[in-house]
């Protein structure tokens, strides 16, 4: 965890240091048409993006640009406007070394990423990593402490953090969080004439009558390209309530082609239906992303749909009206047609059009008899989705159990190899499904949660506390405990906004080695390698999750793994593994002296900074890493 402290109480001693180091006249370099903001990156040259803002990431949405460097760190980042100093953070992992420049006019830019940063702040920073004894940071300045003036450089570009590479990420937010599309600037260094790409859509079902060519599920529509557009290659037959989804990509010349869509409006026969612009958003919001994408979709293919109609759950704001949900009708018999209009911030337009033709509601046409041998449920939205793969009749309906009482459902309808039974979890939620005495589901059901209220509930030895605001939609909460160490909450293909509290028994918990039990989240690949931050009270873990699915009690006894890269006076530099709990603190000490180690997650990279810089290393070094659990592994050397 970063240490963050203020930079108030040093204000008296820094205010007589110089503005940070100058690249010159920034007057011959041109400036943005909007907001007269320097490009950071050698301005007034043709620049390069790899990513820019709006683009959908894992897990969040990019807030801002990343600016090629060359494929090499060690460019010059010049300060996009006067201004100062107003936060440094040096991490791992996430943003890396990080600068923020607040301007008088209430923006603030920020630069992440960096290799090192200028002179004098350089050498503040790296006397507090020594006096705080850590090199994970967080520091804030008053004005006029380190003052910076426009075309200054502040800092050189790197690779630190978690970047695939050597960039600069560059935002443009205010002092209230609210993240600018840097682009709408207009910065001269990035030209673009290339529209955007449609690659697929889908329907998806939002009610339990709706159907998608006679089904309940979730169908992809290919498109072609036609000139400037692109068209549906198929006409699906619909009924009930709908939503589409689009898979697009922005292209910006010289750069990314995967980039995010600035501005997408959403027309049902003429009519606006929905809309969306990431011309702003609070930067707090990024991780909204995973509602405003089909985020099991992607969780299960990798692929990244956007939803053209607003989730219940999502939080309002000025791009997203409330009267414009764009859910979709179409009555019987006629045909519709969805036009999705694309721009990029640069005003580069694709329309992706797709006919729509309503269909009555069908009985169930069901073919013969024959016994079903198992049943499987899934939950979409409100429906639950109970499937028999043994063929039956009409009449062969399901019991539907609660609190001992048996309620019939009927099939929805049939394919060639299964029954689809469908059931709206608003009216109950079942206890178990019964269609033979081999064919049975017992059900997990506790509750109902909505976003706006959350919950607490407690369970033979499960427990699990939902704050208000961290849905996106309600949830049927479902939770067990299946094994002696491990519980399952509902599961991973749900995203959360924020900290979800779960508790489990554990018996081993109150002995000697207690600290070494910890919680751990499943990963997709079915390890259970994600460590929790994990408290124990009389007998029982709490520990804190983004996720839900299924979590396991283990003890780590295995000490972190230290490889010697280099060790000699001029630098040592090792590569630190951990198998479970994961990496807590890593010191080092030259003639019984803590040194700074600088930390890169991305690469289990760890090396020496010694200061004073110039400062040979000789005599006894000693490294010492230990994980969460407590374990410890040491490495000595005499250099």
């Amino acid at each position: 965890m970063l240490k963050r402290l203020s930079g108030h109480f040093i204000f008296s001693l820094l205010c007589l240091l110089p503005a940070l180091c100058q690249a010159g006249n920034s007057k011959k370099y041109p400036l943005s048409k909007k907001g007269n903001f320097l490009f950071p990156i050698n301005p007034g040259k043709p620049g390069s993006l790899t990513g820019n803002m709006g683009e959908i990431r894992s897990n969040h949405f990019h807030g801002g640009l990343d600016i090629r460097t060359g494929w090499a760190s060690g460019v010059p980042v010049y300060a996009a406007k006067e201004g100062y100093v107003s936060r440094v953070f040096m991490a791992g992992e996430g943003y890396g070394n990080t600068l923020f420049i607040t301007h008088p006019d209430g923006f603030v830019t920020v630069y992440a990423h960096l290799e090192s940063l200028a002179r004098p702040l350089h050498d503040y920073v790296k006397r507090q990593q020594y006096e705080l004894k850590t090199f994970e940071i967080d520091l804030n300045f008053r004005k006029d402490v380190f003052r910076v003036n426009q075309g200054d450089t502040v800092a050189i570009s790197g690779n630190t953090g978690s970047s695939r590479g050597p960039h600069l990420h560059f935002e443009i937010r205010d002092t209230a969080g609210i993240t600018y599309n840097p682009l709408s600037f207009g910065f001269e260094e990035i030209k673009d004439n290339l529209s955007p790409v449609v690659d697929k859509l889908a329907l998806y079902p939002l009610d339990i009558q709706t159907r998608i060519n006679g089904k309940f599920e979730r169908t992809e529509i290919l498109v072609k390209e036609a000139g400037k557009e692109f068209i549906a290659t198929s006409l699906p037959e619909v009924s009930g309530t709908l939503g589409l989804e689009i898979k697009a990509r922005d292209r910006i010349n010289n750069g990314t082609s995967n980039g995010g869509i600035y501005c997408i409006e959403m027309y049902i026969d003429g009519k606006l239906v929905y809309f969306h612009n990431l011309q702003q958003f609070p930067h707090e919001k990024t991780n909204h992303v995973n509602q405003l994408i089909n985020y099991r979709h992607f969780r299960l293919s990798g692929e990244k749909f956007q939803k053209l109609y607003s989730p219940d759950g999502y939080f309002q704001s000025g791009f997203m009206p409330r009267d414009q949900k764009g859910k979709i009708s179409i009555p019987p018999g006629k045909i519709s047609l969805a036009e999705i209009h694309l721009w990029d911030v640069y005003g580069n337009k694709r329309i992706c059009k797709i006919k729509l033709k309503g269909a009555a509601a069908k009985v169930p046409v069901l073919p013969p008899a024959e016994p079903a041998k198992k049943l499987k449920y899934d939950i979409l939205d409100n429906t639950l989705i109970i499937s028999s793969n043994g063929k039956g009749t009409e009449s062969e309906a399901i019991a539907l159990y609660k609190d001992g009482n048996a309620r019939p459902l009927s099939p929805a309808y049939a394919t060639a190899t299964e029954r689809i039974f469908l059931h709206d979890l608003r009216r109950i939620l079942p206890d178990s499904a019964v269609l033979t005495d081999k064919a049975k589901i017992v059900f997990s059901f506790v509750a109902g949660v909505s976003p706006a209220e959350g919950g607490s509930f407690s369970l033979p030895g499960v427990g699990i506390t939902i704050p208000p605001g961290i849905l996106f939609d309600t949830l049927y909460l479902e939770a067990k405990k299946e094994e002696k160490d491990l519980v399952r909450i509902n599961s991973s293909l749900i995203p959360l906004t924020g900290m979800a509290t779960i508790s489990q028994t554990c018996a081993a918990c109150p002995g000697a080695d207690s600290a070494r039990y910890r919680a751990y989240a499943e990963a997709m690949s079915g390890t259970f390698n994600k460590s929790l931050y994990t408290e124990r009270r009389n007998g029982n873990l709490f520990f804190n999750s983004k996720y839900l699915g299924r979590f396991k009690t283990l003890k780590d006894t295995t000490p972190p793994l230290i490889k010697t890269g280099i060790c000699n006076e001029s630098w040592a530099k090792f590569n630190v593994y951990d198998n479970l709990s994961g990496l807590h603190k890593m010191d080092a000490y030259l003639n019984g002296e803590w040194i700074l180690m600088v930390w890169d997650k991305k690469q289990h990279l760890l090396y020496a900074d010694p200061w004073p810089w110039q400062k040979p290393m000789k005599g006894e070094f000693k490294l010492v890493v230990s994980d969460h659990a407590g374990n410890v592994s040491t490495f000595t050397r005499k250099l």
